[in-house]
């Protein structure tokens, strides 16, 4: 990624390497990205970064451009179950999108745990607040903060395990802190 939140210049990402004689290779498939990366992943030839309410995907090979998949409430990463299932945390809640499909429909979205569900210290409220997702033997796995709201952890970090199947929340596994 070329260019900063720290600058003026606005992000841009593409691809530098060398090739098999060892000379430098650049691509010309620089593409502007209209928000902040925040995390990124390779899946099926694409890169996907996520940034705020925007998902730019960006294609390794072949001559197709950059396209974009709207996600609203501030999506904090992108797993991959198959081609046409990604589990994607915002809000308070996970995204199930096909992301082929670049309109703002979603296949669910999953309620996270809430409340006193995520065991909040004493004298706080938090929200799950997910930060990470990743696909794991055949299970979704999302990691949630559980911020207050100083954005500070008041309450042990959790991990919660979602069916791909059902996309339902399984089970909450409470970590250790502290």
């Amino acid at each position: 990624i070329i260019g900063s939140p720290y600058t003026s210049e606005t992000p841009k990402v593409g691809i530098i390497g060398d090739d098999v004689s060892g000379n430098r290779v650049t691509s010309s498939k620089f593409a502007t990205l209209s928000a902040g990366a925040i995390a990124s992943t390779i899946y099926n030839n694409k890169l996907y970064i996520v940034g705020t309410n925007i998902i730019t995907i960006i294609p390794l090979t072949g001559a197709e451009n950059k396209t974009q998949l709207a996600i609203s409430d501030y999506p904090q990463d992108i797993a991959f179950y198959s081609l046409n299932k990604a589990y994607i945390p915002h809000g308070n809640s996970v995204a199930v999108k096909d992301p082929t499909d670049l309109t703002t429909a979603l296949l669910a979205d999953i309620d996270l745990p809430s409340g006193n569900g995520l065991s909040p210290d004493t004298g706080y409220s938090t929200n799950s607040s997910p930060s990470c997702v990743d696909v794991v033997n055949g299970l979704v796995f999302v990691g949630l903060s559980n911020l207050g709201s100083d954005y500070m952890p008041h309450g042990p970090g959790l991990l919660t395990v979602i069916s791909p199947t059902s996309d339902t929340v399984e089970k909450v596994i409470t970590l250790n802190y502290r």
